[in-house]
């Protein structure tokens, strides 16, 4: 694996983390605590995140007030998809 995928890989697996919590219903603050460590961490690495178009919408998952139905990342929560993000290197819409 080149730096570019290793990237993408931690993106979708820092996404997984981020939903993980409210996909299995847990406490609102441990959702809202997820998802602020992904925000934390698409601040900091935002630059070098925005280049990549497949990476891109996923900056504006810590935005959504409702992921889970919101049309470009309600399939993020269904669990086959969450896999095939790992395994793959197009997360959004591909499924």
């Amino acid at each position: 694996m080149h730096g570019e995928d290793l990237k993408k890989l931690e993106v979708y697996i820092r996404v997984h983390f981020a939903i993980f919590p409210k996909i299995y219903g847990d406490t609102v603050a441990a959702q809202v605590k997820a998802m602020d460590a992904l925000k934390e961490f698409f601040d900091d690495e935002s630059d070098t995140l925005a280049e990549d178009k497949g990476i891109l919408p996923l900056l504006a998952l810590p935005f959504v007030a409702d992921p889970l139905t919101h049309p470009t990342f309600y399939e993020l929560f269904e669990v086959n998809t969450c896999i095939s993000c790992l395994t793959t290197s197009n997360c959004i819409g591909k499924h």
